[in-house]
């Protein structure tokens, strides 16, 4: 008996767990695409002086766009063969992020700094080289939660689903060493290669999956001059987070007191993993200026001077100007790529229905001493479980023993004289009740 109360106590146990609520959570899932709409169209102001005297030089940079903005400096001083440059830049961005709960927009910023040392040798072909690094680091930003429920029925059950989406902007910590040379592959033009390591960090909370990505970095840039005042710029970039492409034309005017330029630019950032594609093109005006740009000095041997004054080896204070006019650091895009963590919490509610009965239960007739079996459950729907009774509706004098099983509506009729009486079934829930039709029940001589 203990046993089989105890077995009735699980049973009722699973069956109200199963009734009540079934939820189950889902890990964290990551959004897989990138967006590619992103443009940013800018103008672009660069000015640049010398210092206290011609060996040192500033520049100031800035980028102003509906959606993009960026300020730098950057200061660079000769030393004999020997000059060096360093800088600062502040990025912010308003950029495209795909998350599961759609597309949307939000403003990020970077910080970075970098530095470059440049050695001038004597040689015809290979004039320089250097060594450069740079360090940025983009903030991160808690979007918040979106939460949706969905509801459906079917088969008398509720299911609810109740979805909650965190997002997040993961920044990132990035840095980049490289050394390189400066070649002079023909008169009036300039090619830089550069090889080194970078590497990237984002500060991502729901996963670790980048972690730390490192790898090979690689800058390649070509300038070739165009009858002394016109300059084409291209510039590549392999890093780990991305790919960047810039292409620049440049007029230059010389004014007396300073040089005036006017160039059109556009470059194009493809972003790897998650972070976004994005372009950018504008105008960019430029004045460059200081108390005694008439004069260079060569501090070094050369056998062949290239474009007058824009040799390589001739380091006057124009050399350094156009070299410091060069920002010491330059990121095409902020490191920031969107994350998120979606949980779903499912539960299902069996619905209560009260019982209903359809049919018709016969009368029905069986030989005396003999059991008469009668199932009615097959006539009764609604939400289980059901409870069975049976009610003596007309019987003058009780000949007839009548039974029901209260969990499965099988009813059992049995009488040793003959006779006959009217019966009728009950089937209960917590939502109501139904009844069956009057059926009569005879016993008859054998």
């Amino acid at each position: 008996m203990l046993r089989k109360y105890l077995f009735l106590l699980a049973a009722t146990a699973v069956l109200l767990l199963q009734t009540l609520s079934a939820e189950h959570f889902e890990p964290c899932t990551h959004t897989t695409g990138k967006t590619s709409d992103n443009y940013f169209g800018v103008g672009r102001l660069q000015l640049a002086s010398t210092l206290f005297d011609d060996n040192n030089a500033i520049s100031l940079m800035g980028e102003l766009g509906p959606k993009s903005y960026r300020g730098s400096g950057t200061l660079g001083t000769f030393y004999e063969c020997h000059r060096v440059k360093v800088g600062g830049e502040y990025l912010g961005q308003k950029m495209s992020y795909n998350f599961c709960t759609g597309q949307e927009k939000h403003w990020v910023h970077q910080y970075a700094v970098g530095g470059r040392y440049e050695c001038v040798l004597g040689c015809d072909w290979l004039t320089a080289v250097y060594i450069d690094g740079s360090s940025s680091y983009a903030d991160s930003k808690k979007l918040g939660t979106i939460e949706f429920v969905q509801t459906s029925i079917a088969n008398n059950i509720e299911t609810i689903v109740d979805t909650k989406v965190q997002r997040h902007l993961a920044g990132a910590r990035y840095y980049n060493v490289q050394i390189g040379g400066q070649f002079i592959p023909w008169d009036c033009s300039n090619f830089l290669v550069g090889v080194g390591f970078n590497d990237v960090r984002y500060n991502e909370i729901f996963h670790r999956k980048h972690k730390n990505q490192g790898g090979v970095s690689v800058d390649l840039e070509f300038v070739q001059r165009f009858c002394d005042n016109i300059i084409l710029d291209l510039t590549a970039q392999f890093r780990r987070p991305y790919t960047y492409a810039e292409a620049l034309i440049d007029w230059k005017y010389d004014t007396g007191c300073g040089v005036f330029s006017l160039g059109l630019f556009g470059g194009y950032v493809w972003g790897k993993d998650k972070l976004p594609n994005s372009t950018n093109a504008g105008v960019q005006l430029g004045f460059s200026f200081g108390p005694s740009c008439c004069t260079s000095t060569s501090c070094c041997p050369t056998t062949s001077s290239y474009c007058g004054n824009y040799s390589i080896c001739s380091l006057g204070c124009e050399q350094l100007i156009a070299w410091v006019n060069k920002p010491a650091v330059y990121m095409p895009t902020v490191l920031a790529i969107p994350e998120q963590c979606v949980q779903v919490t499912t539960t299902q509610i069996q619905l209560c229905t009260a019982p209903i009965f359809s049919g018709t239960i016969e009368d029905q007739s069986q030989t005396v001493d003999i059991p008469l079996i009668v199932p009615t459950s097959g006539n009764f729907s609604g939400s289980g479980p059901l409870t069975f009774t049976i009610t003596n509706a007309y019987c003058p004098t009780p000949i007839i023993v009548a039974s029901c099983d209260p969990n499965t509506g099988i009813c059992t009729f049995n009488s040793s004289t003959v006779g006959s009486c009217t019966y009728f079934v009950t089937a209960t829930n917590s939502c109501g009740s139904a009844e069956t039709n009057q059926f009569n029940i005879t016993f008859n001589e054998g």
